[in-house]
């Protein structure tokens, strides 16, 4: 969908017979035609028909931040090597059960 002040871009699938919803979307807030998007929100539309849920899509939002990007990177290092994530700088781990 475009408009001269919006996009709205959709992936994903829809089910006629079991008449659900599984979409991946950005909506692109736009300054002009040919301008970069001034704002976009990742979401996701998902279930029945007759009652979507509409929700950010926060994994996308998170993915996107560059503040989180070391945090992310460190997470998934940990989970490569096969150790659990560390807890954050400043704070102990749990002791284990006795």
């Amino acid at each position: 969908m475009d408009a001269p002040a919006l996009r709205v871009a959709l992936t994903g699938s829809t089910s006629v017979p079991a008449r659900e919803l599984d979409l991946k979307g950005v909506a692109s807030l736009l300054t002009g035609r040919d301008a970069a998007p001034s704002f976009e929100l990742p979401f996701l539309v998902t279930g029945a028909w007759d009652s979507p849920l509409v929700l950010p899509d926060a994994q996308a939002l998170f993915n996107r931040a560059g503040a989180a990007a070391p945090l992310i990177d460190a997470v998934r290092n940990r989970f490569k090597r096969g150790q659990p994530a560390a807890p954050p700088a400043g704070e102990e781990s749990p002791a284990p059960p006795h």
